[in-house]
């Protein structure tokens, strides 16, 4: 799941507003498509069939996009038109709804987005004349449930890397857009030590700053490009490098980027 971006990230992201000159950044070419906010209603939904091994029992499979995950079994049933929401006590704003026939005390499945970060599915029993359903929640699954790299998430890369060959500092700053783009900004300052939390502001106003056009995170190889830079990204003890292939350090070695505590 993608956690809550931390104080320190949030104080970053804010910088890259109040620093970043009126040089156009470019439109960021994807944004986090794994988070549950960027999933479509409609692709928000059950799907039932035959479970292995059995001649009448089927598995009831929640997909949310490509990711699927298993519920319940059930034997005979059949799909909740909008129209019966209300008579069985579901949500409106439920994306599927599911309800087994032919039994005296019916299960009845539905989904919804609870929040822009959860997708919650729900199980209760009807039975005729039953006046209220009590319903339960059989799965809560959030954007980070839904990360093709769940080692690292999008929260894990929002912030500030440093670089110094002890002459001149390099920063970049990793945040995300209204739209949850993710956007970056690398700075160069005459600075010759990596900066801590009570400085960086500092060292950011007077820094100069490029905005990395058309920056794109490929998050199945860890890797990003950019209109002016490539490179790829790693996690080591816990926190994250990033690794720029076409800028150079003293060495030869193309220039890491590690995250500042």
């Amino acid at each position: 799941m993608i956690r809550l971006i931390t104080i320190t990230a949030s104080i970053y992201i804010l910088l890259i507003a109040s620093c970043t000159s009126k040089e156009s950044e470019g439109k960021v070419t994807n944004p986090i498509l794994n988070n549950v906010e960027n999933i479509e209603d409609n692709k928000i939904r059950f799907d039932i069939n035959p479970l292995e091994g059995s001649d009448i029992e089927n598995q009831l499979t929640l997909f949310i996009d490509q990711h699927r995950f298993d519920l319940a079994t059930l034997e005979k049933w059949r799909r909740l038109g909008k129209e019966e929401y209300q008579k069985y006590q579901i949500p409106e704003q439920s994306t599927d709804a599911i309800m087994e026939t032919e039994t005296d005390f019916r299960k009845v499945f539905y989904v919804f987005k609870q929040t822009e970060e959860n997708v919650v599915a729900r199980e209760g029993v009807y039975s005729e004349g039953t006046d209220s359903i009590s319903y339960k929640a059989i799965a809560a699954i959030n954007s980070m449930d839904l990360s093709p790299d769940p080692e690292i998430n999008y929260s894990d890369l929002v912030g500030a890397y440093g670089t110094t060959d002890g002459e001149k500092l390099q920063l970049l700053i990793l945040g995300i857009g209204q739209r949850k783009n993710i956007s970056a900004v690398l700075y160069s300052s005459e600075a010759d030590l990596l900066p801590s939390k009570t400085n960086i502001a500092e060292i950011l106003k007077d820094a100069r700053s490029t905005p990395l056009k058309n920056f794109n995170l490929n998050v199945m190889e860890r890797s990003f490009t950019s209109e002016s830079y490539a490179g790829k990204y790693r996690k080591e003890d816990g926190e994250v490098i990033i690794i720029f292939k076409n800028m150079i350090d003293k060495e030869g070695l193309p220039r890491e980027f590690k995250k500042l505590l």
